[in-house]
């Protein structure tokens, strides 16, 4: 698990996986703020890397699913909710250490609300919220490939100012180096 960071310039891909998240959000059926965490995700993005500093643009979606894998049973007559959002975001990533990095930018936020209920007499529906804000995270790289982010994204400017919004991501990352000069 060595690693070599002695290259000066290198431009590349990153798959994302953000497994583990948690959103503050606008519930519209409860008509007030509300909090849930779930599971399920998927990001990319390009990047340019200088020896210590790296710029990244990045797309990716994340879900609620409440299980990380196998079947869920959401019941007959209980209602639901789940929230997606997807993302795109601009970043800075300072690298302190061999392992530790810290990461900045902006980010565009659009999350789903979506209720559903398999009642007759209650329908369906889907709202939708975008968001621009910060991203804010920290890194730690198991090796020059794998690496783990804890990503937070708090919302500055929303529709309804009035309610506070975030989307806390703990993402599996892999950098795929496709161009590096020495």
């Amino acid at each position: 698990m060595s690693q070599d960071y002695t290259y000066r310039k290198a431009i590349g891909l990153t798959a994302s996986l953000p497994w583990i998240n948690n959103y503050s959000y606008y519930s519209y059926d409860l008509q007030k703020r509300a909090s849930k965490s779930g599971f399920m995700g998927l990001g990319g993005a390009v990047f340019y890397q200088t020896k210590e500093n790296k710029f990244s643009l990045n797309y990716g979606f994340t879900g609620s699913l409440p299980a990380p894998m196998g079947p869920i049973d959401f019941g007959k007559d209980a209602p639901r909710t789940n929230i997606i959002s997807n993302f795109f975001e601009g970043l800075f990533h300072r690298r302190l250490s061999d392992r530790i990095s810290l990461i900045g930018g902006l980010n565009l936020v659009k999350y789903r609300f979506d209720f559903i209920s398999n009642a007759d007499s209650i329908p369906n529906y889907s709202m939708y919220d975008d968001t621009f804000g910060l991203t804010i995270g920290g890194q730690y790289h198991f090796t020059e490939v794998f690496s783990l982010a804890l990503f937070y994204r708090p919302a500055f400017i929303n529709e309804n100012m009035k309610i506070y919004r975030h989307l806390v991501s703990l993402d599996a990352r892999f950098d795929i180096n496709l161009w590096k000069r020495n």
